[in-house]
């Protein structure tokens, strides 16, 4: 036979646990401003984000979003909503105040994974976030892809480069070194010019040209210039190209010396590039230290004897 429960007991019972179980739930803790990152696997719960009447929240993405590829649930309990090409702005009213949080949805107009962004909207009485960062990584095949391609471009250009010096190191040099590789033949000589006059350069720090000087031989070219560091930085003569002006590039094959120029030291820098067989436009050449885009120092209107 079961035994009954006493009334006083069951009372007790019924009472502590709807406590018990309201302690165990945690409120959510209201930032003024939250990052989100998201990520191509599987979808967790989404995260929570405080919003408030009367009080804006922005989300802003690092990727563009798709055109009407943002969702609000219950958009009617919201005042207002903007939505910007990489921005989400939502205005909560007096009828979120209360109830479940509401979802919003937003969805990435380049088709990568994660595909779309969800987030819980929890509405509190008086705290809200006013912004949310949301940043989407890229794939990581697409990063390993294109490290994989900048290694391979590098390994490829320290193999042409020494295979070049062990050529040279296993020839003569001096005068007979240019002899002997045919680079000057009878009757021929190693023309050079002084260029300091003609030349124009830009620069991004403090260096400073005293002299510059244009050389050029059977297949070869190269161009001096003398620098002084007035900065207080170190400068290195990094990613050297030589274009002709039709865009053209000739092939640098030395810039000499490798050496970093410190501040308040001056130095010769050569830079030596192949000439075509057929003959050498005199020019005007540009010559550029450092990335194309953001050069240290641009030498421009180089012409060669």
């Amino acid at each position: 036979m079961p035994l009954a429960l006493p009334a006083a007991l069951l009372g007790l019972a019924l009472s502590v646990a709807p406590a018990e179980a309201t302690e165990s739930v945690r409120p959510l803790e209201c930032a003024r401003a939250q990052r989100v990152e998201l990520h191509a696997g599987p979808a967790g719960r989404p995260p929570e984000v405080c919003v408030s009447p009367g009080r804006p929240t922005h989300f802003f993405f690092d990727t563009p979003l798709q055109e009407g590829g943002v969702r609000l649930e219950e958009r009617e309990r919201f005042a207002d909503m903007a939505v910007g090409g990489q921005s989400v702005a939502v205005y909560p009213s007096k009828r979120v105040v209360s109830g479940k949080p509401l979802t919003l949805t937003a969805c990435f107009a380049d088709g990568a994974a994660p595909a779309c962004a969800t987030f819980l909207l929890v509405p509190q009485p008086e705290q809200a976030t006013s912004e949310v960062t949301v940043v989407r990584p890229p794939p990581p095949e697409v990063d390993l892809q294109r490290e994989l391609a900048r290694q391979r471009a590098l390994v490829e250009q320290l193999q042409a480069q020494l295979a070049r010096t062990q050529v040279e190191c296993q020839g003569p040099t001096g005068l007979t070194g240019l002899l002997a590789p045919a680079l000057i033949q009878d009757g021929e000589s190693l023309e050079g010019a002084d260029i300091e006059k003609e030349v124009t350069y830009k620069r991004t720090g403090d260096l400073k040209l005293h002299n510059a000087a244009a050389y050029r031989a059977r297949s070869r070219v190269a161009v001096a210039v003398s620098l002084r560091n007035s900065g207080a930085l170190a400068w290195e003569p990094r990613e050297v190209t030589l274009r002709a002006s039709t865009g053209a590039p000739l092939q640098v094959l030395s810039v000499w010396p490798r050496q970093p120029l410190l501040p308040g030291a001056s130095a010769l820098v050569v830079v030596e590039a192949t000439a075509p067989e057929e003959a050498l436009p005199l020019g005007p050449y540009t010559l550029t230290f450092g990335p194309e885009d953001e050069p240290s120092l641009v030498l421009e209107q180089v012409r060669f004897p």
